[in-house]
């Protein structure tokens, strides 16, 4: 085995004492917890999982003469990650723990996790390929560990492996070494101390078109939004990673006006939309933009694309889910970190006690129908990432936008009789419109919800209208007259029932 060490490093630096907290005390702070957990988290009393939550904090109680702090943390850490919400969680990093990472950076790309960048006296690791951590395998460990990567969806969870592996404390309630083993795909055993959380922010892990669009063009740094222009492809490329307005340079507002702007004036065949690394932000701000995009001439299939990662969340995940239900685009990538009815808003708790720090969502901001339980958007066309795509600055992504020739399907208006008209599903009203020959299916969106639908319905064989959405159609029966009667909305798996 051949040990790297960082003892004369870590000397120099200061770590927070985590106190022991009674067991009265973290009951406490359990009970403190709950009754947060049920007055925060929209819905959640109504949910399945919260007589599952409830009796998981009761055995927990139940136990804490046996349990040290560390594994009262862990313990509080699955329950959370019953919500199922990647925003109810405690923050790993915080001044009433003593938790340290290991200062490497690391990805799970489709042919394994390696490392992308590690800390100076460490270097000698980067590109290096981990098949086992502290003899674990990789594979293995991962699933171990997912009850404490609070996520939305399996997706997201292997993206927050990325980090939770390296900190021996997630790992195990009891482990507060200051060291971890990887095993490498060459046989070598390298031990690595921690560190602070600070040495590994200072790390880079520049994954396919972050922040730059190829490797000769301007980096993008700090910015919320930013477009490109490819002239020799004549494509315009935006990537979306906040909506917020910018501290220096336009305001969402104005860069949604520019973005108008060179669609008008520009010679663009495709547009492409990256939300691979989008998070937060107003998604208040987005309708101007999502208006502009479904009535540009480039909302064509074929012309629009939208890029999907595991790290499309927040109100860029609300973002992709707008586009989906109201253009005609094309989905590019993997499968998304939030599905399109997301809680979000966080607000921290801090336990009071133990001043352990946990933060909850408190806002629920639907996209969809309330039915629609998807933990996650799948994209039309999906993306295979390696490590050896990583190495030689390849995208895939935009590869497969820009090499998209696919042929229009085939569909068809002919045959729609006295189809305009109201109807009511769930409540609310959505409309069958006439637009020269074409029908559209609309819906406008409510106060506090970003759900709306703007899409070309087609007939088809075996009594059913399609429309621009995938998994969204009609079934309908043909009265004697000729004329169509719309019975069910079938929507993304689930049958909704229309009233005339």
């Amino acid at each position: 085995m051949r040990i790297i060490s960082l003892s004369i490093l870590i000397l120099y630096f200061s770590f927070p004492v985590y106190s022991q907290t009674s067991a009265d005390q973290w009951t406490e702070d359990i009970e403190y917890l709950q009754s947060k957990i049920a007055s925060t988290v929209p819905g959640i009393t109504e949910e399945s999982s919260w007589s599952t939550i409830l009796d998981y904090f009761k055995e927990l109680k139940d136990q804490l003469d046996d349990k040290t702090d560390h594994e009262v943390i862990i313990h509080i850490q699955k329950a959370l990650n019953l919500v199922n919400d990647e925003g109810c969680r405690i923050y790993p990093f915080q001044s009433s723990l003593n938790y340290q990472v290991a200062p490497v950076k690391t990805f799970y790309f489709d042919d394994g996790y390696y490392i992308v960048d590690a800390f100076e006296p460490i270097k000698d690791l980067i590109h290096q390929k981990i098949t086992k951590i502290n003899n674990r395998d990789v594979d293995s460990l991962f699933l171990e560990m997912s009850s404490i990567l609070n996520a939305d969806s399996e997706h997201y969870r292997r993206q927050l492996f990325n980090l939770y592996s390296l900190i021996p404390n997630w790992r195990d309630g009891n482990n507060i070494e200051k060291a971890i083993e990887f095993t490498l795909e060459s046989g070598d055993r390298k031990m690595v101390e921690t560190m602070d959380v600070q040495y590994y922010v200072n790390l880079k892990r520049n994954l396919a078109g972050y922040r730059q669009l190829t490797k000769g063009s301007r980096f993008h740094a700090e910015e919320n939004y930013w477009m490109e222009y490819l002239e020799n492809k004549k494509t315009l490329f935006i990537q979306f990673l906040m909506i917020s307005d910018q501290k220096n340079g336009d305001s969402f507002k104005a860069f949604t006006s520019a973005v108008e702007h060179t669609l008008n004036t520009k010679s663009i065949d495709k547009l492409i939309i990256d939300n691979r690394y989008g998070g937060g932000g107003n998604g208040f701000k987005l309708k101007p933009f999502t208006d502009m995009i479904r009535e540009a001439s480039i909302n064509r299939y074929g012309k629009l694309f939208v890029l999907t990662s595991p790290t499309t969340r927040g109100t860029v995940a609300e973002l992709t889910s707008i586009l989906e239900f109201n253009t005609k685009a094309v989905m590019v990538g993997k499968p998304t970190g939030e599905g399109p009815n997301s809680v979000g808003d966080i607000t921290m708790v801090t336990l009071p006690n133990s001043k352990l720090v946990v933060s909850l969502t408190k806002k629920y901001w639907p996209t969809s129908w309330e039915q629609d339980q998807r933990k996650t958007i799948e994209p039309h066309i999906p993306v295979y990432y390696t490590f050896s795509d990583y190495l030689k600055d390849k995208d895939p992504w935009l590869l497969s936008a820009l090499n998209f020739k696919e042929a229009k399907p085939v569909n068809s208006n002919s045959g729609i009789k006295n189809l305009s008209g109201n109807y009511t599903v769930n409540g609310k009203k959505i409309s069958i419109i006439k637009k020269g020959e074409s029908y559209f299916l609309q819906m406008n969106r409510k106060i506090q919800s970003f759900f709306e639908i703007h899409s070309e319905v087609y007939l088809e064989e075996n009594n059913r209208l399609s429309t621009d959405i995938s998994e969204v159609y009609f079934d309908y029966e043909t009265d004697p007259n000729g004329d169509i009667q719309l019975n069910w909305l079938n929507w993304k798996g689930q049958k909704l029932k229309i009233d005339n």
